[in-house]
């Protein structure tokens, strides 16, 4: 299974020079958990709400000042839509993160991949999965029933 489907979408990005609050507020009215860092429309970094609390809001700074470039997560791996969820979450775990921005051939964020989106993904396979042991277990009482 690749990535692709499972990417959230839109990406919101902002420049290196926005504040913190900004992206908190952005955060919060677009129901997100990162932003995506970017200086002249390339990706260079992530900022994510952990890290706001953790860099911003624990060290008792001003978020109205503090910019994103001076507390993002610098050069995260980024991924491309080919990739398939196991290497995908192999990086994850190597980086210990729970994002990663996928990326097109031109080097653009289409996407985010998060560890919330995949295991919700597994969690309806597993769904699946019981359905049919239970398709499985009605059939063969229906079969026992016919043949004693």
């Amino acid at each position: 299974m690749t990535i692709e489907s499972l990417l959230s979408r839109p990406v919101s990005a902002l420049p290196t020079s926005a504040s913190c609050a900004e992206a908190a507020r952005r955060m919060r009215r677009q129901n997100i958990g990162s932003i995506i860092v970017e200086e002249d429309g390339a990706p260079i970094g992530i900022v994510t709400d952990r890290d706001l609390a953790l860099r911003v809001v624990a060290e008792e700074l001003d978020p109205g000042t503090v910019t994103l470039g001076a507390v993002m997560s610098p050069f995260p791996a980024f991924l491309t839509v080919e990739r398939d969820l196991r290497a995908a979450l192999d990086v994850m775990r190597e980086m210990r993160v729970r994002r990663l921005p996928a990326v097109n051939g031109k080097g653009r964020v289409i996407g985010v991949l998060s560890l919330d989106d995949v295991l919700i993904e597994l969690a309806e396979q597993l769904g699946r999965v019981k359905d049919l042991l239970q398709l499985e277990r009605s059939q063969k009482d229906v079969d026992e029933e016919l043949a004693g």
